[in-house]
């Protein structure tokens, strides 16, 4: 998986900000405000696990 140059860090963390507050989770995002510091293998894992807690702590309750 690749990150598209157009996508901005600040667009990452406004969606995972939106779908943390929509789903009810509770997940620390800020780790995505650094995106643009990091390698793109790292931003890759950082998105991953954020994405995913938010899907899991947001769905399950």
């Amino acid at each position: 998986m690749s990150i598209p140059p157009e996508i901005t860090a600040e667009e990452v963390l406004a969606i995972a900000t939106t779908l943390s507050r929509l789903t009810d989770a509770d997940v620390d995002t800020s780790p995505l405000a650094r995106l643009d510091e990091i390698s793109e293998d790292e931003a890759v894992k950082v998105i991953d696990d954020i994405f995913c807690e938010i899907l899991y702590d947001g769905l399950d309750g």
